[in-house]
């Protein structure tokens, strides 16, 4: 998600800093495809050097837009994809603490087996928070 909004930001700073020169227009034999590689490629670009090329590479308002409708696609489809994880996450930490409460109620004393298995549910629910987690930021 945060490299989604990086790459946002650096287009969007991509193109104040292009507009300016929009007179001059890349001229190839596929100019759509070749221009939306061209703006991937400067999205990936430090800042540094975005400003050196700005005076030098110019697109037209209508490629420009069409690259950042493209890249808030992207950034709608990582969205909805990383939802859908943070979901099965949830529903796994849930089960697994389903599975330990359950055995927490079977038996007053632990066997070997038990504790075995007490101590694998606690890990793989740690594991899953710990993947949650990497998501959120945390």
């Amino acid at each position: 998600m945060r490299q989604v909004t990086r790459k946002a930001i650096a287009i969007l700073l991509s193109v104040a800093l292009i507009w300016p020169s929009a007179s001059v227009a890349p001229v190839q034999s596929h100019p759509q495809r070749t221009t939306q590689s061209l703006l991937g490629q400067l999205v990936d670009r430090p800042y540094l050097e975005l400003l050196e090329l700005a005076d030098s590479s110019g697109f037209a308002a209508k490629e420009i837009e069409d690259f950042k409708r493209r890249l808030g696609r992207e950034k709608e489809a990582e969205k909805k994809r990383l939802e859908q994880e943070e979901k099965s996450l949830r529903s796994q930490i849930e089960q697994a603490h389903k599975q330990l409460e359950v055995l927490n109620k079977r038996a007053s004393r632990d066997t070997i087996e038990m504790a075995e298995e007490r101590r694998g549910l606690r890990c793989q629910i740690y594991c899953l928070v710990s993947a949650g987690n990497q998501f959120c930021g945390e």
